[in-house]
């Protein structure tokens, strides 16, 4: 086992050791730090205003639950899940003008866990008790923290029953829907 440890709180250890001080800066701070800040530890300065002037981007929250839920076809839902109707509209129009696309989603592998439907089990790294996540190719159950690998089953080890569902989405799922949808297109998947 390699030793583990974050850079952020490195950081301030190493800081508060040479008595300087450390300075955190995220547009999406950590729960912890912004707990610190909620109890003293840590004094907040906020930047109000993005660098050069810009303004920030359109921002629309689309529930793919609804989508799914309202889809008429196995086939729509399981498009839903992954890609809403503006998403996929948004897409249409890029490549009808020959423009480039970059999705984000922060889940390597194909699904992000495995479990049983019958008794809810859940397959967890036997190291680290985190659930171990499904990649397609090649295929195999990952902790993506001490990558322990293991091969999928399709029997539950806690009741037996052949019930084992993917569950969540991951990069490899995203993108086969992509290279589904739009066959023409050019797809990379960087993780």
């Amino acid at each position: 086992e390699s030793p583990r440890y974050h850079a952020r709180d490195v950081a301030i250890v190493r800081a508060r050791a040479a008595g300087a001080v450390c300075v955190l800066g995220s547009a999406t701070p950590s729960l912890e730090s912004w707990q610190n800040v909620l109890d003293g530890k840590y004094v907040k300065l906020s930047l109000p205003d993005r660098v050069g002037g810009g303004a920030l981007p359109h921002v629309e929250i689309v529930d793919l639950r609804a989508a799914s839920r309202a889809a008429t076809s196995p086939a729509e839902r399981q498009l839903r899940n992954v890609l809403s109707e503006p998403l996929e509209r948004a897409l249409t129009e890029r490549l009808g003008r020959h423009e480039q696309s970059i999705l984000l989603l922060n889940r390597r592998g194909y699904s992000a866990f495995v479990q049983c439907s019958a008794c809810e089990w859940v397959c967890a790294c036997p190291r680290c008790s985190i659930s171990l996540t499904y990649h397609r190719v090649p295929e195999r159950l990952i902790c993506h923290y001490c990558l322990h690998g293991e091969a999928p089953t399709s029997v539950c080890p806690t009741c037996g029953a052949t019930t084992l569902r993917q569950r969540g989405l991951g990069t490899q799922q995203v993108e086969r829907v992509l290279g589904e949808r739009f066959p023409a297109a050019r797809i990379a998947r960087m993780d």
